[in-house]
């Protein structure tokens, strides 16, 4: 399987099984392609994770792209076992800058144990 499937798949459910992960250079996630993964789902759907929406039970953040082209996050917290409560709503000037965001902020330097190779 080509790298950028692997990706794709990764940015769709946050995981790979073994053999997915061998197949990576490296045994690394390069960040560009996890961005463009996001930024393609933004403009098929709408939304990232797909699926989700405002509305939802979930703790981080979900990007929504807008009309005008911009996109924002809104970010939940868990305040109790089942609640979950909107803390906030950040608009970015680019779908790309927001993707950066999210994608730092929820998993920083790994995804599922996977690096996330920021400099390709």
């Amino acid at each position: 399987m080509d790298e950028q499937p692997l990706i794709e798949k990764l940015a769709a459910t946050w995981h790979l099984d073994v053999p997915e992960r061998r197949q990576l250079p490296e045994g690394r996630a390069k960040a560009s392609l996890f961005l463009n993964a996001i930024e393609d789902e933004l403009r098929g759907g709408g939304w990232y994770p797909a699926g989700v929406t405002p509305d939802d039970d979930f703790a981080g953040g979900l990007i929504e792209m807008t009309p005008s082209g911009r996109c924002r996050i809104h970010w939940k917290t868990q305040i109790s076992f089942s609640q979950f409560e909107a803390t906030e709503s950040v608009e970015y000037a680019s779908c790309r800058e927001a993707a950066t965001v999210l994608l730092r902020s929820l998993f920083g330097q790994e995804i599922d144990g996977i690096p996330i190779d920021w400099a390709a």
